[in-house]
């Protein structure tokens, strides 16, 4: 066997006792944690984590000699892809419920560097996590949403981590809203938003820079028993508008933002989406107009509905086999060519994939950090 060949064995181990033997001794730590274990080729463990935390792969020769390392991460509690230190590029940004902390692995246009920890024991306890620019300095920055008390905290981003974070807003909110963040004013400050599950109206609570104001009602009646809501610039005018999504039909409706206010809405599509297992918009073809995108899980299938800013187009599919099996799938701008690309993220081995965007379609994927 080539003296540089090597192999890595990785395998998870769910501990019932409180240590287990080895040629060194392994304590867990507590019964039932999960922990991760890597063994060299000569079955020696190079390393372990805990079921949270960042993790560094090694790869030895048969001498014993690091020959390459590999940054990963364990599995997280949830995941985004935004810039986060205003270079164009959108990152990878990780969050551990259990500490608070979000991981940061900055894009350089063509791969994710290692991870670094941004922030620890922010959000403990939240229940939705939210990363977008609320003070218009064009570096994304990290929120937190408490549901119960109505309690929005925010850590704005510095560029190479994320700052103390403080109440930004309180009172707004409750399980029978779902929060978003998004600029529904086209100041560049991202606002939070809530949509009233049972009555279908939405409520503003708009940014200055510094907090949340006070909320007022900018529509009534709007995604009724839909099945998935959406806060993005559908028409280019800078300012996040109000869309619905209906899973039996495939049908999309789109309630313009006015900057006061949600005007009243309108069916942009039907038949876009149906049996599909998650919906995203963005823009895809750089036009600064969101686009509507459906992944199919079973076949890793895209299809892309553009949007030409009074309705959306024929569908047509962008990328297939890119994501079957994935944890979570998303858009982002990861090479900064304005044109947000397609990335699917690989929970237990840390990794993510991305398929850039042409502006037509999806290109082949390939990966962008994490372990083989």
């Amino acid at each position: 066997m080539n003296n540089m060949r090597k192999f890595q064995l990785l395998f998870t181990l769910l501990f019932c006792v409180t240590t287990i033997t080895h040629a060194t001794p392994l304590l867990a730590k507590k019964s039932g944690q999960q922990r991760t274990y890597l063994y060299n080729e000569n079955n020696q463990m190079t390393h372990s984590i805990p079921s949270s935390g960042i993790m560094t792969v090694y790869t030895y020769d048969m001498n014993g000699n690091v020959v390459s390392q590999q940054g990963a991460i364990a599995v997280s509690d949830n995941q985004f892809i935004e810039d986060v230190n205003g270079d164009g590029k959108a990152d990878s940004i990780l969050y551990y419920a259990k500490e608070g902390a979000w991981y940061v692995s900055l894009s350089t246009g063509t791969q994710f560097k290692p991870y670094s920890k941004w922030l620890a024991g922010h959000g403990i306890g939240s229940q939705q996590q939210f990363i977008a620019d609320v003070n218009g300095d064009g570096k994304s920055d990290a929120i937190v949403h408490f549901y119960e008390a109505g309690e929005w905290y925010v850590s704005l981003s510095n560029g190479s981590s994320f700052e103390g974070y403080s109440l930004w807003k309180t009172g707004f909110g409750s399980p029978m809203y779902r929060p978003f963040i998004a600029d529904v004013t086209g100041d560049g400050r991202a606002d939070c938003i809530l949509f009233n599950k049972e009555k279908g109206n939405w409520s503003v609570a708009q940014s200055d820079g510094k907090s949340f104001g006070q909320q007022s009602s900018w529509l009534e009646g709007h995604g009724l028993g839909s099945h998935n809501q959406f806060v993005e610039d559908v028409n280019g005018d800078g300012k996040a508008d109000s869309i619905v999504y209906f899973g039996e039909s495939g049908t999309w409706y789109v309630s313009l933002a006015y900057g006061t206010n949600f005007g009243a809405y309108s069916q942009w599509i039907e038949g876009h989406g149906t049996g599909s297992h998650k919906q995203l918009l963005r823009d895809v073809n750089g036009d600064k107009k969101a686009d509507s995108v459906v992944y199919f899980s079973e076949t890793g299938t895209w299809y892309t509905s553009i949007s030409d800013g009074a309705r959306f187009g024929n569908y047509s599919k962008w990328v297939d086999g890119h994501g079957v099996s994935s944890t979570s799938q998303l858009l982002g701008d990861v090479n900064g060519d304005g044109k947000l690309d397609s990335l699917v993220y690989f929970a237990l081995k840390g990794s993510w994939y991305v398929s850039k965007s042409t502006g037509r379609y999806f290109e082949a994927y390939s990966k962008w950090i994490g372990l083989d």
